[in-house]
């Protein structure tokens, strides 16, 4: 099982660094020499709570709901994924398991393939059997969203008793189970209704084995964003938003966090240089000098209804009326990569999270390590 995991991983790594390899090239006529790192598929946007931190449930797709993407086309585009060559699928919601029998097809049909696969979950609908399925299925992780221990994690996702029933049930399943091809990670928002307990989270998750994620938070308001360029503003009309008095404190909790890291090798997915961005992004220092945005180059997203589109620069075209292949360096795809190059937000989104060649050999190796204990 561990060799399945190890070839898997191995391939995901590979890819990873070929893509980066040719971006350059790709980056000056918009095509994209390599098909996407990672396909996400938005299963729906039902769920039962309203995060705060979470913008799905605010897209409008009230009139997709009719009209969404068949079981059947569905496995059909994993296939061609497969065909293609991309190495990593990943399903979220709303929450997937809301409907556990269509996310299992597809992740069946995904890891006959030879796929790695991935979805998201509050827990709360996690249990021994979904489990030891998505187990049988082939190699992959389940993303457990904690934001804190206890309270903390209630508060934050606006339910209580979400810690208890959904992320501390979430692990103890693992924890009981001990799936062989699957394993656990962990997403957490980092925002000013957390910053003080981060690194309890991150040690109580390196202790147990896990990894973990940290996402600063994003309201996905960038004109708004941009306009203002200002962490108090920011904060009066986003409350997660870290206010500038507390700058300073997120400085010292990546120090915290960064050290635990030392103690518990490949416990942060996020390389030392993301981490030290956050403070910098939340108080707009990145915007001096943004990144070109690549994500459109690398990864693509798939709506409930098969529309493909990408934060504020529209639709790209829908995969019930073409294929992926066709899609993927279309001319509409295209005039988007060259748009969000000059996109003038730094996000630091999970998808703009791109390590330095170094940088990401370092931490494969060591999260590799720990992944395939």
């Amino acid at each position: 099982m561990k060799l399945n995991k190890l070839k898997k991983y191995s391939r995901i790594g590979f890819e990873k660094l070929v893509s980066k390899a040719s971006l350059r090239k790709s980056m000056k006529d918009g095509i994209a020499r390599r098909p996407p790192q990672i396909v996400y598929w938005i299963q729906h946007t039902e769920c039962m709570l309203d995060c705060p931190m979470c913008n799905v449930t605010h897209i409008p797709m009230a009139e997709e709901r009719e009209s969404w993407i068949s079981t059947e086309r569905m496995i059909e585009i994993v296939n061609e994924m497969a065909d293609i060559g991309v190495p990593n699928f990943g399903i979220s919601g709303g929450e997937p398991l809301l409907d556990t029998e269509r996310l299992f097809k597809i992740l069946d049909a995904a890891g006959k393939r030879g796929i790695y696969t991935h979805f998201g979950t509050n827990g709360l609908l996690m249990s021994d059997d979904i489990l030891r399925r998505y187990d049988s299925i082939g190699v992959g992780h389940i993303s457990l969203s904690i934001d804190g221990i206890g309270e903390i994690h209630d508060r934050v996702r606006g339910r209580k008793g979400i810690w208890e029933n959904g992320a501390l049930k979430g692990i103890e399943i693992f924890q009981r189970v001990k799936p062989k091809n699957i394993n656990l990670k962990i997403n957490s928002v980092v925002s000013d209704e957390n910053i003080d307990t981060l690194p309890e989270l991150v040690r109580f998750v390196a202790e147990r084995g896990y990894v973990i994620f940290l996402q600063p938070f994003d309201p996905c308001a960038y004109a708004f964003l941009t306009k203002h360029k200002d962490a108090a503003i920011a904060h009066e009309k986003f409350p997660q938003w870290i206010p500038p008095e507390r700058i300073d404190l997120l400085g010292e909790v990546i120090d915290k966090v960064l050290q635990i890291e030392k103690q518990y090798p490949g416990t942060l997915l996020n390389d030392t240089n993301h981490l030290r961005a956050i403070k910098r992004y939340f108080s707009f220092d990145l915007l001096d000098n943004p990144a070109p945005c690549t994500v459109a180059f690398q990864n693509l997203w798939i709506r409930p209804n098969g529309n493909v589109g990408y934060c504020n620069y529209g639709l790209v075209g829908n995969l019930k009326e073409m294929s992926l292949s066709e899609l993927w360096n279309c001319e509409r795809m295209i005039d988007v990569r060259m748009g969000m190059l000059k996109c003038n937000f730094v996000c630091l989104l999970g998808c703009m999270y791109f390590p330095s060649t170094l940088d990401l050999l370092k931490k494969g190796v060591k999260t590799a390590r720990k992944l395939l204990k």
